[in-house]
C-alpha cells in the first residue's frame, strides 16, 4: 500500500489534482500517525493537507486533516495514554438497567 500511496501523491503532484492530493495526504498522515518513527511526517503530511483543504473550503477535509494532525502530534493510538471510559450508571431514568450499547441513558440525561 505505501509504493501505490506515494505514486498516487506523486501523480496528483504532477497532474495538479488538488482534492485528491489532499485527501491521499491525509490518508498517508493518518497511516503514519501510529508510528511514533512516521510521527513527524505524518504531521508534515496533515498541514499540507490541511491547507489544500481550507483554500479549497472542504470542511470535511480540514477536520479530517486536523484529527490527522492531532494523531501524529500526541503518538497515535499507540500512545501510553489510559483508554477513556465512560461510567455505566446502575439504572436508567425508568428504574430498569441500562443498555450497555447506550450509556446516555444515565439519570438526568435529557434523551435517551
Amino acid at each position: 500500500m505505501g509504493a501505490a500511496l506515494e505514486a498516487h501523491v506523486a501523480a496528483c503532484r504532477r497532474y495538479g489534482y488538488d482534492w485528491e492530493l489532499a485527501n491521499a495526504l491525509q490518508l498517508r498522515a493518518n497511516m503514519r500517525a501510529n508510528r511514533s518513527d512516521l510521527a513527524e511526517r505524518a504531521s508534515a503530511d496533515a498541514e499540507e493537507s490541511l491547507e489544500i483543504f481550507v483554500r479549497l473550503g472542504d470542511a470535511w477535509g480540514a477536520a479530517e486533516s486536523l484529527s490527522a494532525r492531532a494523531e501524529a502530534r500526541s503518538g497515535g493510538s499507540n500512545s501510553r495514554a489510559p483508554p477513556r471510559t465512560t461510567p455505566t450508571p446502575s439504572r436508567t431514568r425508568n428504574g430498569s438497567a441500562p443498555s450497555p450499547r447506550w450509556p446516555c441513558c444515565a439519570p438526568g440525561t435529557p434523551t435517551c
